[in-house]
């Protein structure tokens, strides 16, 4: 891993780099799909959050809601998707032992080959061991790097990184290249790309944004316009936060600033802070992903969204006719800035399966899922 990093790191620094634009990847015949899904490994992962089935909210482990999500982004990802899965947590404060890679891109895992094997790892990756603290900036760079790794600049190639996580940082090693002893008062701001989004310089959360926007967790001023906006990873994120106490009431659990370690008591809090919400949600938007919080809305449990609810909203998710004129209506359209009729994040909805343009894979994909409803 430390070779790559060097590598990539080199490669980040290039000067100025011909890109394709949208529409050329539009274009492409084939597009090459990597997609690597992440899992917070932290004991906290063992509480208690909510969720809906039939109609009644009801306590469930965080690493079974985890697990749901993805099996249920799994089930909308494009036949023949290379697929890899790990998991970030570390024993001991500063611990070398955070990543925990399950199955890596080089075992050759294809959604529509092996899917029995894929699941299989799913379940694997949400075992949750009881002593792992929360290293989220160097469990989440590395899964950076290997998305990256699997076609930096390729025309044709998309990649998504789907992170489950019920905390922020906490414990990640020196040696980490995402790490910083430093962390940010200041909020993601998506509309300060050219300043680091406006996060504080050397901080875990501008690294950690540097890297998953332009390939570089080091540089201050980070010069984005080399890449395009589709040039690099997709990050979806669910952030699990939801706690239900023994008294069955649900609370949202919060700490410290983010770069405290939790001791005592904090093993089981989850810590993510207003600036922490704003990272998962700001890195989410300007990489076209998605963003879902696992909480309990008006004493409703959320639901995980169904594959073809192309809005769904925390408490209901289902996909309906409506659902596929929303996706005819924007047929062809290129999941771009500057479309007359829909803006990006509205065609980034109705594009079911993630690949940049609003098809007919589209359409087949939600109209399978028609009249099924999240639980």
């Amino acid at each position: 891993m430390k070779t790559t990093l060097k590598i990539l790191g080199s490669v980040a620094c290039l000067g100025a780099i011909t890109l394709v634009n949208v529409q050329a990847k539009a274009q492409c015949t084939t597009l090459t799909n990597h997609a690597i899904f992440v899992f917070d490994q932290s004991n906290s992962m063992n509480d208690n959050g909510s969720k809906t089935i039939n109609g009644a909210v009801v306590a469930a482990p965080k690493w079974q809601i985890a697990r749901d999500f993805a099996n249920a982004k799994l089930a909308s990802l494009p036949s023949g998707t290379a697929v890899a899965v790990f998991g970030f947590g570390n024993t001991t404060i500063g611990g070398s032992d955070y990543p925990h890679p399950v199955v890596g891109f080089d075992q050759g895992l294809v959604k529509g080959t092996n899917d029995a094997a894929i699941v299989a790892a799913l379940t694997t990756a949400t075992t949750i061991p009881t002593t792992y603290w929360t290293p989220f900036a160097a469990g989440v760079c590395d899964a950076l790097y290997d998305i990256w790794e699997q076609g930096l600049f390729d025309p044709c190639e998309r990649r998504r990184i789907f992170v489950m996580t019920d905390g922020m940082e906490n414990s990640s090693p020196t040696e980490s290249p995402c790490y910083s002893a430093t962390s940010s008062a200041t909020p993601f701001n998506a509309a300060l790309a050219g300043s680091g989004f406006g996060l504080e310089a050397g901080s875990w959360q501008r690294k950690v944004a540097g890297l998953a926007y332009a390939a570089d967790p080091n540089a201050d001023q980070l010069d984005y316009s080399i890449y395009s906006d589709t040039d690099r990873p997709v990050v979806n994120v669910e952030a699990i936060f939801d706690y239900v106490n023994t008294t069955g009431a649900a609370v949202r659990r919060s700490s410290g600033p983010d770069s405290s370690p939790m001791t005592g008591t904090g093993l089981l809090t989850s810590d993510f802070g207003d600036t922490g919400l704003a990272l998962l949600q700001g890195l989410t938007t300007v990489t076209r992903g998605s963003y879902f919080e696992a909480t309990t809305v008006g004493g409703v449990a959320t639901k995980i969204p169904v594959a073809g609810d192309t809005d769904p909203s925390p408490t209901r998710s289902c996909v309906e006719k409506a659902d596929l004129s929303r996706i005819k209506e924007a047929l062809n359209h290129v999941v771009a800035t500057g479309d007359p009729t829909f803006s990006v994040e509205d065609l980034a909805m109705r594009d079911v399966n993630d690949d940049l343009i609003v098809d007919s894979k589209d359409y087949t994909l939600a109209a399978r899922n028609l009249g099924i409803c999240a639980q």
